[in-house]
């Protein structure tokens, strides 16, 4: 497919995919959970079982409760297992993998996505919060950047021993069900997407993406391995428009969490054709800060170091290519990223 029919196509699975939520199909159990800065979540199960068995896929019963988008109570029967495969085994509570009831769901009305993927604190001690909202940031930059992202929910936990134990309370962040993201793109998970080279991908968003994880400090990344990347591609087409979304961010030096793996991350070769996409990082400049600076739940040291990798970033960046004329988006308009410049608080 010629370059720029690439370029157009992803253009409008990006406004098919932000279009508002009375044109979407179905909602999901994940909108009726997404939307609030924090979300208030009570989550009751047989706590000391599940770190037991945290090396472990074995599901088991817990039961869930939140406030919906009009504030009516929820409360599901759900089944629960731990996640992961590097921080189920570092973490003092390791991340867990949701599922509803897929039946129940649909006959409440909602779509059948029914995974969804639970962050958690992982350390037992104060870093553990400070970890996840650092991550939680990390999603929100990149979503101002690219439209092709994980929509995540930030959840304050109160997690209920259902035999007995103390009572403990955290936060966390919601990752959508990975088919209901690929639904907003009207494309499909490939699991078996293995091996693609670059070429595979839309260059704009293949080098957006490599500059973002250089911004954050993350080399725990690979398109061909698939490792924190999820490939989509057209239902139709088995071989070309491959799109794909980046995820878990623990290693970056942005989260700069104490079980990171440094490894070393080179700035990204540009050319003179990668001028529109400097343009677009030149022209998100003062909304990523102003994300970093609202974003309140982070102390001020901790905004401080987010806003000095974002600079250092920058100035690199202007090495190689340093602005030319009005920096403009590439993806101006579309409504699936948040608003340029918003400035809206974030806490």
């Amino acid at each position: 497919m010629p370059r720029t029919t690439r370029t157009c196509f992803f253009l409008l699975i990006a406004l098919l995919a932000a279009r508002p939520a009375s044109l979407q199909a179905q909602p999901t159990i994940f909108d009726e959970m997404y939307g609030k800065e924090v979300l208030e979540v009570t989550l009751t199960t047989d706590i000391q079982q599940f770190i037991a068995n945290k090396n472990t896929d074995t599901y088991q019963p817990a039961r869930i409760q939140f406030k919906g988008r009009a504030g009516e109570e929820h409360a599901w029967d759900i089944r629960l297992r731990p996640r992961g495969r590097y921080r189920r085994r570092v973490c003092d509570f390791p991340p867990i993998k949701i599922k509803y009831p897929k039946k129940e769901i649909k006959q409440a009305g909602y779509a059948g996505h029914n995974d969804l993927k639970l962050v958690t604190h992982c350390l037992s001690d104060p870093l553990g919060d400070e970890l996840v909202m650092r991550e939680h940031l990390v999603y929100l930059l990149y979503r101002e950047l690219s439209p092709y992202a994980f929509r995540t929910q930030l959840v304050h936990i109160t997690y209920i021993d259902n035999q007995g134990g103390a009572p403990l309370a955290r936060y966390g962040i919601l990752l959508e069900d990975e088919d209901e993201l690929a639904e907003r793109y009207r494309m499909e998970v490939c699991d078996e997407c293995y091996g693609y080279q670059e070429e595979a991908f839309e260059d704009q968003a293949r080098k957006i993406n490599q500059l973002f994880q250089y911004l954050i400090g993350n080399a725990d990344w690979s398109l061909r391995m698939q490792r924190n990347i999820k490939i989509l591609q057209r239902e139709e087409d088995q071989q070309e428009d491959l799109l794909f979304v980046p995820y878990d961010f623990d290693f970056s030096e942005m989260v700069n969490a104490p079980y990171q793996v440094e490894e070393p991350i080179s700035f990204p070769e540009l050319s003179a054709a990668d001028q529109p996409v400097a343009q677009h990082f030149y022209r998100h400049r003062e909304a990523l800060a102003q994300l970093v600076n609202n974003y309140r739940l982070l102390d001020e040291k901790a905004r401080r170091q987010c806003l000095r990798r974002i600079e250092k970033f920058y100035r690199k960046l202007e090495k190689q290519l340093p602005p030319s004329g009005q920096p403009a988006s590439l993806y101006s308009g579309a409504p699936g990223q948040v608003a340029p410049s918003s400035g809206r608080s974030h806490f």
